[in-house]
């Protein structure tokens, strides 16, 4: 593969963050490559395992997973090949064997700060990916994110085109949700929603024609 030899005093051992970057600009594209690769028992990536270890019985805090992943798709973005265009190329976009994004096994495990880092990059295109399997704005209300809830309201503001999103898959919107008791986020979501009702001149009990 044209590997580089791999000097073992040029990266501090006792630092991933150096290591990741040391491997990166050893093997460049190659090492791009590998974030594509799934593992053959549940068709994880390299992102799906980071989220998959970062929840509370395990041994990765979910700031550090922050850290890893911030770090690995700055990385796969400065390195990747040119011609890597379809969503499939994408770390962040691809499905493990159970259908699942790493945006929406983050929100599984209730883990916010992590699915917001996944949401940074192709924002729109990582809400459709997702939506291909449940819709993404239905599965953050169900699993209590409210922070994400609010990020995909205001996703949803800027991108016109995803107004579908606010209608769930049992013909009840966001607006259902806000109003139930036991929904976290019920004060939360208010704001964002009052706002894309004001800019748009929307009525919301017109959510189902959308």
């Amino acid at each position: 593969m044209g590997c580089k030899p791999v000097d073992d005093h040029a990266a501090d051992k006792s630092n991933l963050e150096s290591l990741l970057e040391y491997f990166f600009n050893s093997h460049g594209a190659d090492a791009a490559k590998l974030m594509l690769a799934t593992d053959s028992t549940a068709g994880n990536n390299p992102l799906h395992t980071l989220v998959a270890t970062s929840t509370s019985t395990s041994t990765v805090s979910e700031p550090v997973a922050v850290k890893i992943a911030t770090q690995l798709t700055g990385l796969f973005k400065k390195w990747a090949a040119s011609n890597l265009s379809q969503n499939h190329d994408r770390p962040w976009f691809m499905k493990n064997k159970n259908g699942d994004t790493p945006l929406l096994l983050a929100m599984h495990y209730n883990l916010e700060d992590l699915a917001f880092c996944f949401l940074k990059y192709d924002r729109k295109k990582t809400l459709l990916a997702s939506a291909e399997k449940e819709n993404p704005l239905e599965f953050a209300v169900n699993n209590g994110c409210q922070r994400v809830v609010a990020e995909i309201l205001d996703i949803i503001v800027a991108e016109k085109d995803l107004t579908s999103l606010l209608t769930f898959s049992d013909g009840s919107n966001v607006l259902h949700s806000a109003s139930a008791s036991d929904f976290p986020g019920k004060n939360l979501i208010s704001f964002p929603f009052a706002t894309y009702f004001k800019v748009e001149n929307r009525d919301p009990y017109n959510l189902r024609k959308f």
